[in-house]
């Protein structure tokens, strides 16, 4: 009722719902009252995409923290969102419905498990009632056991016949559906199967049988090397989420998916990845291509080549925009993207082994000319492994909203203008052995984790105003961080320079081991943060900090 403003439209709205009560008065149990309710919510939501996209949450298990990431990009790949020319414009557009939805109270606030961070604005969760309901209201059959504990699929038939979508995610499957339900071509469009983490070899060969899958979730679903080339037989197949698995190459018959627009192959295991040249251009819709491992050091060293390879033969003749993220060995493969805009955009990009370069140039405005797409379109920045020394960030990123830098043994420097700053959200530096303080981050906005960790020579977060610090006696404000993790700063001696205060109103966990040196938690309470932020940390240690005032001490409950 929050866009209702007249007394007619709340008149109606009496009238609606006393009529809908009316009509069920045959309906068993006491839940008629909130069904009712519920159905009012549902049918005064502002457009059909925001109905159908509500329905979709109901194919995650009860209780289950939901990350809007996650949801929006099912949405994307399920066709629920209008179509966008920019993979970022659906993803606005994902977050927009999301608003929408909490704003009715059909999504309530989620918890983020991996931060321990409750209420949480990266996920949601669905009330039991609301799930119930959203279940009765979907259009055809679904099959939706999410989270049920299953062993063996369902084994009723004639579920599998009528199902136009299921949801199996969240199990320990470890059978296939009965082969009588197998005979005939399944009706379902999308199959959800992800994290049943030792999914059996003969459920992957059953799913050649659903030869209307336009969407398939297979991530983490323990699949070891071979690549199962049963999916390649989903010609209608639009979106493939394999990410979490140890696959070892993809096969040339994946290029039989023409109808391919997303494809997600991200934290592959410890396995090199070999894609064969002449894959990508077959895939003629491709629209999102993230292929990436979670090992520094096992990428095949032609991972990347035969992908540019085909996007620079192949000019022209594709999809109006792919947004791609990769692993790359040299600045020179950036160069090489950058020159395939606007039709390809560099949305997250993992650089490794820069062997001698002593400046890393994707963020400097100096070399904007060449690298300009890639700054305007990037959202992820890792690099592991390089000699880089210094990194200036001057260019207009927009977009970059994370970066993880890591085995940077070399890097002294690090320079960060506005104008690259202002949307990051996320920054972890690891074994960065040269870096003294990292003063620029006082000047991130948006800034909701800071993660620093073996950086020996680290002595203070923030300088002085020799520094391009603030001044002393003025709080540095971080408006919007909940998370803080210094692991392994044997240096760190402060959060500022002398005495200067951080203010941190949103801070809800706190990591800090191996800190022998930080005697003082520089931090300014807000009203109403007493108890509100965990602290993981030695009993030593929290016992020989020195307070301020009592004020501070009381924010914090302790995890020793």
């Amino acid at each position: 009722m929050s866009k209702k403003s007249t007394p007619e439209d709340w008149a109606e709205a009496l009238d609606t719902l006393k009529s809908s009560l009316q009509q069920q008065t045959g309906m068993p149990g006491p839940d008629k009252s909130t069904h009712a309710l519920l159905k009012f919510c549902f049918d005064n939501l502002e457009s059909d995409t925001v109905r159908e996209c509500f329905l979709t949450t109901a194919l995650w298990p009860e209780d289950h923290n939901i990350s809007k990431d996650e949801l929006v990009q099912c949405w994307t790949g399920l066709g629920l969102l209008p179509e966008h020319a920019d993979v970022d414009e659906a993803h606005r557009a994902g977050h927009s419905v999301l608003a929408a939805l909490e704003s009715a109270r059909l999504l309530e606030c989620g918890d983020n498990h991996r931060y321990n961070l409750f209420p949480s604005d990266t996920h949601v969760r669905v009330h039991d009632a609301v799930r119930d309901a959203a279940l009765r209201f979907a259009p055809g059959k679904w099959l939706v056991r999410a989270g049920a504990g299953l062993r063996d699929p369902p084994r009723d038939e004639a579920l599998w016949r009528v199902a136009r979508r299921v949801s199996l995610m969240h199990n320990a499957i470890d059978d296939a559906p009965p082969a009588r339900a197998l005979a005939e071509e399944q009706p379902a469009e999308s199959l959800m199967l992800q994290r049943n983490r030792a999914l059996p070899r003969r459920m992957l060969q059953a799913v050649q049988h659903f030869s209307k899958l336009t969407y398939l979730d297979l991530e983490d679903t323990g699949i070891a090397e071979s690549f199962p080339v049963e999916i390649c037989c989903l010609v209608s197949l639009e979106y493939l989420n394999l990410s979490k698995n140890k696959i070892l190459s993809l096969p040339v018959e994946l290029g039989n998916l023409t109808q391919l627009k997303y494809f997600y192959l991200r934290d592959n295991y410890y396995i090199q990845i070999t894609i064969p040249p002449g894959l990508i251009a077959r895939l003629g819709k491709l629209r999102v291509f993230e292929v990436f491992t979670a090992s520094i050091v096992s990428v095949a060293d032609d991972y990347v080549a035969p992908v540019i390879d085909d996007l620079e033969a192949t000019a022209g003749a594709t999809v109006a925009s792919l947004s791609l993220g990769l692993w790359l060995d040299s600045t020179r493969d950036v160069e090489r993207l950058a020159r395939l805009a606007p039709r390809v955009r560099a949305r997250c990009l993992h650089l490794r082994r820069l062997q001698g370069a002593r400046a890393l140039p994707l963020l400097s405005a100096r070399h904007a000319p060449e690298l300009g797409s890639v700054q305007e379109g990037l959202r992820e920045l890792v690099v592991y492994s390089a000699d880089v020394e210094e990194l200036v960030a001057d260019a207009r990123a927009p977009r970059l909203e994370v970066i993880k830098f890591g085995f940077l043994t070399r890097l002294r420097v690090m320079a960060w203008a506005p104008a690259a700053s202002a949307s990051l959200r996320e920054v972890a530096l690891g074994a960065c052995h040269s870096l003294t303080h990292l003063t620029w981050v006082q000047h991130l906005p948006c800034l909701e984790t800071l993660n620093l960790s073996g950086c020996n020579r680290l002595t203070r977060l923030m300088g002085g105003p020799e520094e391009g610090g603030s001044d002393a006696e003025e709080v540095v404000a971080f408006p919007r961080l909940r998370l803080l993790a210094l692991l392994g700063l044997p240096k760190l001696e402060g959060i500022r320079a002398a005495d200067g205060e951080c203010a941190f109103p949103e801070l809800r966990r706190v990591q800090i081991r191996g800190c022998p040196r930080l005697k003082r938690f520089q931090m300014q309470p807000v009203r109403g943060q007493e108890g509100q932020v965990r602290i993981e940390c030695d009993k030593h240690w929290w016992e020989a900090l020195q307070w301020a005032n009592d004020d501070v001490k009381s924010c914090f409950v302790t995890v020793f």
